[in-house]
């Protein structure tokens, strides 16, 4: 395998790592809309009873705990997966603009030091 089918492979590999990534961060963004739609009408669903004022804060409070750990696994695990899946395809389009040379083992080399723990580079298969 030359080095351009090298090349090739990484940035379609990072291309589909891409794909992936946005499709399960969208995912989990349109979970948790639809939580909060369905907790958001419950708790207006019990505010219009006797009691429902202390029912309806409870609620929302119980809601906050899931909302939080929804945006903290966003933000701080799946954004990062995608940001070094990103990087790691911007570099091999620098690397292919600047006609720089490169083989199999920097690729190996270099997708040890990404971000993405479970990025796996199908090169030379």
């Amino acid at each position: 395998m030359n080095n351009l089918e090298y090349l090739l492979e990484a940035w379609k590999e990072a291309q589909r790592t891409i794909t992936e990534l946005d499709k399960l961060l969208m995912q989990i963004r349109s979970f948790a809309v639809l939580v909060a739609t369905a907790v958001v009408t419950a708790a207006a669903t019990l505010g219009s009873r006797e009691d429902g004022l202390r029912l309806m804060g409870g609620l929302l409070m119980s809601a906050a705990i899931p909302w939080i750990a929804i945006y903290l696994l966003d933000r701080y695990y799946y954004h990062i997966l995608l940001v070094g899946a990103v990087s790691f395809a911007e570099e091999i389009e620098k690397k292919t603009s600047t006609r720089e040379s490169f083989n199999e083992d920097y690729l190996k080399k270099s997708q040890k030091c990404r971000a993405c723990p479970f990025y796996a580079c199908k090169v030379g298969s």
